[in-house]
């Protein structure tokens, strides 16, 4: 596999995993996820560029600040009904983009450049590539084990069922802190990396476009399925490039010739079909499919299991 398009999937992935959480567990949409990557990624590099610290160190610092931003929502959770909570997620990320692009420190309006990378040598970044892909290995085995913990069970009937939670003597307030938290330290993570993998960073990078894919992941692999962001990463991300579209492009561009207009350019009409592809998919599985594609699996599955 390209090293470009592993670190894509494992920076995505990671993130994904967290927000995988907070949507299945907590029932939130977090529009503004991409301020955790945006938290995580200006911590680490700034330390690094700036205070000289080690990596190791500057990904925990980069994981802690993820936290802290990714926790803000649940923190005023109470408070909030419905697509209150959407909105406050997505304001949170625009407020901190623009606090980032008024400090002379992350490079302002401008790029932050010269940030050192993970690993020197003439393959640096493919081998930085594979550590991220660890680290995304890594992220899903835990996701895997916590998947199985009373906390996760905690955290669903947080966001299906509250009072039920209340009644047996637990804060549901508590519980959604804890699954945003966890959702913050992954976002916070994959930020991280983004510096030393790149060596750039600029706010534009982690904004509305980014979380609605991380959205678009897990709500077609499977909300609170980690398993389900490896099926939403391979949809989203595999598979349009397969399709091509050819023929599709060369049919508006026979029909543009006929009707004597100027053909659209092939890049737009297979980014746009692309689009309406995943769009698709989308509609497929939250109408049909339910909750994504793992959790229909599993179902048919033990379908088939009772009736063996």
């Amino acid at each position: 596999m390209n090293s470009s398009v592993l670190v894509r999937l494992s920076l995505f992935g990671i993130s994904c995993i967290g927000v995988t959480f907070i949507l299945g567990c907590t029932r939130r949409f977090p529009l503004g996820f991409a301020a955790t990557l945006s938290a995580g990624a200006y911590t680490a590099a700034c330390l690094r560029m700036f205070a000289g610290l080690p990596w190791p160190a500057c990904m925990l610092f980069a994981c802690i600040a993820g936290a802290l931003i990714g926790m803000l929502p649940a923190v005023f959770d109470r408070a909030l009904e419905g697509d209150e909570h959407v909105v406050l997620s997505w304001m949170l990320a625009l407020g901190l983009a623009e606090a980032i692009g008024l400090m002379e420190i992350t490079g302002g309006q401008h790029s932050l450049i010269g940030i050192p990378p993970l690993l020197n040598g003439t393959n640096g970044f493919a081998l930085s590539a594979w550590l991220v892909a660890a680290v995304f290995a890594g992220a899903l085995a835990i996701a895997w084990v916590f998947r199985r913990t009373h906390a996760y069970e905690e955290a669903c009937l947080a966001g299906m069922n509250p009072l039920a939670l209340s009644i047996a003597g637990r804060s549901p307030y508590l519980a959604s802190l804890k699954v945003h938290l966890l959702g913050g330290a992954l976002g916070g993570l994959a930020g991280s990396f983004w510096g030393p993998v790149y060596g750039t960073l600029h706010p534009s990078l982690f904004g509305l476009s980014e979380s609605v894919v991380f959205l678009l992941v897990c709500l077609i692999g499977g909300q609170g399925e980690p398993l389900g962001v490896i099926a939403g990463l391979a949809v989203v991300f595999l598979l349009p490039p397969l399709l091509h579209f050819n023929g599709a492009v060369g049919a508006f561009a026979a029909l543009s010739r006929f009707l004597g207009i100027v053909p659209p350019d092939p890049d737009v009409v297979a980014n746009s079909l692309n689009q309406a592809l995943l769009g698709v998919l989308l509609v497929i599985s939250i109408v049909w499919l339910q909750r994504g594609i793992v959790p229909s699996l599993q179902k048919s599955w033990d379908v088939l299991r009772g009736r063996r």
